[in-house]
């Protein structure tokens, strides 16, 4: 039985962040993007990841620019990172199982799982559009920490005899699924869109990411050298 690799979507294989990007589109603020963030299971964990998507859901229906249509217009305009789409079709061609585990919104992990011929897709984060067409609700399978995991265990009992699991991330929400697979953390070319984590970075501060990498198998600067490696 061949071995399985599942990567994430914003900033491992798409260049936007396409939650921060469609924030903006749909008139929340840097300033409160940043709050929840810091609030959020990212940063200090007051908010469960269930509560820090419901309140931005709230807040893209109230300010009325979240169409079908604006909502799409903004997140499916995405840019493949130099490589990975190389890289996907390098694993295909070796005969492993190839897919998507992400918390990216369902409308993007769709089409780049369609784009790339992809083997499976597991998206915790499902928009429900109703009345005129517009956002009525984002649904998630749960905290995108356990999700990720519960998807590896699902992936597992699918295919029982692979020996091993894969999964490349960006690190964001990871260290968990990390600590279930052969977690490979890609940190170069990933174009930081919010000029306050920049900066809180460069000031000593940790997010999630770090947490994930000192439990990821390897840590690599470049989607290409996974070729490498698996």
């Amino acid at each position: 039985m061949p071995n399985i690799i599942a990567f994430d979507l914003n900033k491992t294989l798409i260049k936007e962040n396409s939650w921060y990007d469609l924030n903006l589109a749909m008139g929340i603020t840097a300033e409160e993007d940043e709050f929840l963030y810091r609030l959020g299971p990212e940063g200090e964990g007051i908010l469960t990841y269930a509560e820090w998507i419901n309140i931005l859901a709230r807040l893209m229906k109230a300010r009325g620019q979240a169409s079908r249509k604006n909502i799409e217009d903004i997140i499916l305009k995405f840019t493949y990172l130099e490589g990975a789409k190389e890289t996907v079709k390098a694993m295909k061609d070796r005969g492993l199982v190839v897919g998507l585990i992400t918390g990216a919104l369902s409308p993007i992990a769709d089409k780049v799982a369609h784009e790339l011929a992809m083997d499976f897709v597991y998206c915790n984060s499902r928009m429900e559009f109703g009345e005129g067409d517009m956002l009525q609700d984002i649904h998630l399978q749960g905290e995108d920490f356990t999700v990720k995991a519960d998807a590896v265990n699902t992936l597992r009992k699918k295919y029982p005899d692979a020996r091993e699991i894969y999964y490349v991330a960006d690190g964001d929400t990871d260290e968990v699924i990390f600590k279930v697979t052969k977690g490979i953390m890609v940190t170069a070319n990933q174009r930081l869109h919010e000029n306050w984590k920049q900066q809180a970075l460069e000031g000593g501060e940790e997010f999630s990411s770090h947490r994930a990498a000192k439990v990821a198998w390897k840590v690599i600067d470049d989607i290409n050298k996974i070729t490498e490696l698996v």
